[in-house]
């Protein structure tokens, strides 16, 4: 039973790993995806025969049977994802305006605009995010004209965007005249897939409302458990804005009681990720499972009490249904989300066991669990919380399965710090030691604390704030007099949760960040968690020490060889990132746009970036100037990481480098003939110069911008930030054939402002690479300007189709290593 369901576990993920959606040459979806059910039905009949086949040797049978069964997962999860397929938003459609009429399916993020702000635009504008599951749309220019037979996307789940004061609410039913595009995200080596998480969520496109008077609600909003989540959400904001019983933390309390985390600001995300405790702060599978357990023990409880419903069903069977349905509705209250309904799945099939009187064992509950999830998500193998949930409730079956109640002759308080240490002590450690491997892969970081952290945060949070702020919450909206008081002592709790992080965090080394191990060394990672999560004496426990003795030498990073340079060109969007790295240092050229207010690509792309590439400190970071989509993510990686130098255009260089952490150790202006080697690789500054720096920082901050030529054996890359024309023409004239390059980053994003005929002749590019965002307001890179590169007869690389780009320089000539977007390829992804 174990094996045929881990081979259907298997099988279903196998298909996460396929990079185009099978159609069995049929361009039909729908086609496809009933040949893949008929497929899947076939192979679990022929697996049943093969099984029941006796004449058959054993071995044979088992090897079939598997295979087939393989085979059947494998064709379900594909079965499924061309059903998802067929709802993919049209290319075609893309920027255009049209008509949607729908339903707000989720709660509302943000904050929305005043009457007197601009609601044009984008930027650092206030908006107001939520998922819309459309009824019908089409392409008229007024909604009247919206025929039944010109309609589209009926049932398909987008994401929406308000950039005005539009007073939207969950539940409620709209018509809206929006913009749309498919999904998009980043692609580099190391950085999570955007696109497969919104295909698992079912998000086919995102996009944003578009201004009109004819945007209106076209009905109330209906019962729903968003609508009442957002009355509760309200609530929580009303009474804690009242002076005498205000909130420090009405973040914290709405996401423990339904799952809301957008209240929980970067700082106090970052204190419980480096404390390990982050599971702690949203409605988890501890908390439903907490729950569950008692709701169990009251009904148990209480049932006995009474012979009538003894007689009816014993009372473990009646606390099984209760404990099935406490963690329904708890999970309803988080908004269904991913890892409750994980924990539900594993804790309906728990109850559902001892309702129908078999004997489970943990192994086969947690098994047929898995399979469960995977059958109605296939590609929850794509979310770290997948591995992380059950990694962890793993860890728990394997140590404890061997722990039995052996009475031994000893005083009794030995016993009881015996008892304490087995029920609070020993489930943090073997959790973290089960957890090692899932947490350097998914996170590439391990809270040295979290053991030390959660003996104290559990028992808090779940014994006391949770129960707490979820019977004051249900007060609240039965109008239940004292029901405010209750919160406010779950939010006095949780502010002395915050302090004892704090406390604990400020005295201790707090985070571990290893490099990504190789292939064998997760093997070795893998088996000394099974050994130290073995029961006592059944394997040797110092074997566990010997086995993670190759992480106490990080592996190498991958360098290119002496003589030659790797220069990778990052995939950021409206912005520029560009890493340089030669055989013993590493420059970053501009550190990518800041995409919220905490958040940016120095947290979403270059860390993750470049702990993938096993590099810890930057010897050299050059901003090529201050505007944002170029300095955005400096602050984050410097806080960090270490670096050696930074080296900016002069306009803003010190009031931006004054607020840098003590990690840069000296900061410098950028001034044309600047020039140093590294392992026989040549970096020379060819603009601003010194003579016009003055004049240039007062002017376009473009044109204050560094230009960096990067050079070995007479091969070429030319960085040029976002220069503009007055720029090219300085430099044109005073480099002349020095100019050239093999690879040019195309000035300012493509913009018709820069690029100009001279410049694109003067260089003579065999590549020329687009830094731009995805279908972007600016209209970048512009047509003519790629034409023009393309008459001069080169290779125009665009960001948003490739990935991320690596190019070597140093060999017999400049090559192009690969796309990023290429080697990555997932079905999941839009067709570039």
């Amino acid at each position: 039973m174990r094996l045929r369901l881990l081979v259907l576990c298997c099988g279903i993920a196998l298909h996460s790993r396929v990079s185009e959606a099978p159609r069995l040459l049929m361009e039909s979806f729908y086609a496809a995806s009933v040949l893949s059910a008929v497929l899947c039905l076939l192979a679990l009949v022929l697996a049943c025969v093969c099984n029941r086949a006796k004449t058959w040797p054993r071995l044979t049978r088992r090897v079939l049977s598997d295979g087939l069964l393989l085979i059947a997962g494998f064709c379900w999860a594909m079965m499924l994802a061309q059903q998802q397929l067929q709802q993919r938003f049209p290319r075609e459609l893309e920027g255009q305006d049209f008509w949607v009429v729908g339903k707000v399916a989720s709660l509302i993020r943000g904050q929305p605009q005043t009457d007197t702000e601009d609601a044009g635009g984008f930027g650092n504008q206030r908006s107001r995010q939520f998922e819309f599951e459309v009824a019908a749309a089409c392409l008229r220019l007024k909604p009247e004209q919206c025929a039944a037979d010109n309609r589209f996307m009926q049932g398909v789940r987008v994401t929406l965007s308000d950039y005005g004061a539009l007073r939207i609410h969950p539940g409620e039913h709209w018509q809206l005249r929006v913009r749309l595009n498919r999904p998009h995200g980043f692609s580099n080596p190391g950085v999570a897939d955007y696109e497969a998480s919104q295909f698992q969520r079912g998000i086919m496109a995102r996009g944003y409302i578009r201004e009109t008077s004819f945007n209106q609600r076209v009905a109330p909003a209906s019962v729903s458990i968003n609508a009442w989540r957002a009355a509760l959400a309200t609530g929580i904001d009303t009474v804690g804005g009242d002076p005498d019983k205000a909130f420090r933390y009405p973040g914290l309390l709405k996401a423990l009681v339904i799952g809301d985390r957008e209240g929980i600001n970067d700082s106090q995300w970052t204190l419980f990720t480096r404390t390990g405790t982050n599971h702690l702060v949203v409605i988890s599978g501890l908390h439903v499972g907490f729950i569950a357990l008692c709701a169990w023990t009251l009904v148990n409880t209480l049932v006995r009490l009474s012979p009538a419903l003894m007689l009816v069903m014993p009372a473990q069977q009646w606390a099984a249904v209760a404990a099935m349905l406490a963690a329904l509705c708890y999970s309803l209250m988080a908004g269904f989300s991913l890892p409750t309904q994980r924990a539900l799945i594993m804790i309906s099939v728990l109850m559902a066991s001892r309702l129908l009187g078999l004997a489970t064992a943990a192994a086969d509950a947690l098994l047929l669990a898995a399979f469960l999830v995977l059958v109605l998500d296939p590609l929850a193998v794509t979310q770290a919380g997948f591995w992380l949930s059950f990694g962890a409730v793993a860890s728990l079956f394997l140590a404890f399965s061997g722990i039995g109640k052996v009475r031994t002759q000893q005083p009794e308080w030995r016993e009881q710090m015996a008892t304490a240490w087995q029920r609070w002590v020993q489930p943090q450690w073997v959790v973290s030691a089960g957890l090692l491997l899932p947490l350097i892969v998914w996170t590439g970081q391990v809270s040295l604390i979290s053991p030390l952290a959660n003996v104290f945060a559990i028992p808090l949070v779940s014994l006391l704030v949770v129960p707490l702020a979820l019977t004051g919450a249900i007060a609240l909206m039965l109008s239940v007099p004292g029901a405010s008081y209750l919160l406010l002592a779950a939010d006095q709790l949780l502010g002395m949760l915050l302090i004892f992080l704090g406390g604990l965090l400020s005295e201790t080394a707090g985070t571990w960040r290893p490099a990504v191990p190789g292939g064998e060394v997760m093997v070795l990672m893998a088996l000394a968690s099974v050994v130290l999560l073995a029961p006592r004496g059944l394997i040797p426990r110092w074997l566990a020490l010997v086995m993670l003795l190759p992480l106490l030498r990080p592996p190498e990073a991958e360098r290119p060889p002496p003589g030659r340079v790797w220069v990778r060109f990052l995939d950021i969007g409206q912005g520029l990132a560009v890493a340089v790295h030669t055989h013993r240092h590493n420059l970053l050229f501009d550190t990518g746009p800041a995409l919220g207010p905490d958040f940016d690509a120095g947290k979403a792309v270059l860390l993750p970036y470049l702990r993938w590439s096993r590099v810890n400190h930057l010897d050299t970071v050059m901003v090529s100037h201050w505007h944002a989509d170029h300095s955005g993510g400096l602050h984050s990686l410097a806080a960090e990481l270490s670096m050696h130098t930074l080296i900016s255009g002069r306009s803003g260089t010190g009031d931006n480098a004054a607020r840098l952490p003590a990690s840069v150790s000296s900061v410098q202006q950028c001034e044309a003939g600047q020039r140093w080697q590294w392992d026989a690789v040549e970096f020379l500054i060819l603009y601003p110069p010194a003579a016009r720096a003055e004049a240039l920082a007062h002017g376009n901050l473009n044109n204050t911008s560094c230009v960096l030529q990067i050079s070995i054996n007479g091969q070429r890359v030319l960085l040029t930030g976002d220069i503009e024309q007055d720029a090219e023409r300085w430099l044109v004239s005073q480099w002349q054939d020095r100019l050239a390059a093999d690879i040019v980053q195309a000035p300012h994003h493509g913009s018709r402002s820069s690029s100009s005929p001279a410049f694109v002749n003067a260089v003579r590019a065999d590549w020329v690479v687009m830094s731009a965002g995805y279908n972007n307001r600016f209209d970048h890179p512009h047509s003519d300007v790629v034409q023009r590169y393309e008459h001069a007869g080169a290779q125009v690389e665009h960001l948003t189709q490739s990935g991320a780009l690596l190019f070597e320089l140093g060999g017999e000539q400049p090559r192009l290593i690969n796309r990023h977007r290429e080697l990555a390829r997932r079905f999941w992804h839009s067709p570039r």
